[in-house]
């Protein structure tokens, strides 16, 4: 997280924030990704990612939830880049509780993950056991 945040600071990108943030708004969070995962054969094109903000209300409803997605995932080739970090406001109003990323290999079989039958009925768990945000964006 020190390099990202050393970037960020820079005085070279300190002078291209000053012009992105004097013609845009929005929020930028620091969020600590997971020891990663073996590397894929080919790097995705344009790969699809789900990108969530999760604050848990029942810890032990959501463990269940948490042991079975994994599995979801993996069977869809996917893989967690961020998992349950705490973002670290950098811009903006945003103060995440949960930070998810999750990469496949397209934004097809991320949606296809999100509403494959084995995930739905985890995801009726985490409803139940969390409130949040979930979005899908498109790699480039």
């Amino acid at each position: 997280m020190e390099t990202v945040k050393a970037w960020y600071y820079s005085p070279e990108y300190t002078k291209l924030r000053e012009i992105r943030q004097s013609a845009s708004t929005g929020n930028l969070i620091f969020a600590e990704g997971i020891d990663p995962e073996p590397v894929r054969d080919k790097e995705p094109e344009a790969g699809g990612y789900v990108i969530a903000d999760i604050e848990i209300t029942d810890m032990d409803t959501y463990a269940t939830y948490r042991a079975g997605v994994p599995d979801t995932i993996a069977a869809h080739g996917g893989r967690f880049l961020v998992r349950g970090a705490e973002g670290e406001p950098a811009e903006g109003d945003w103060a995440p509780k949960r930070v998810v990323v999750i990469e496949f290999e397209s934004l097809e079989l991320a949606k296809a993950w999100y509403h494959s039958p084995e995930y739905s009925e985890l995801k009726k768990i985490r409803q139940t056991a969390s409130s949040g945000n979930v979005i899908f964006a498109a790699g480039i």
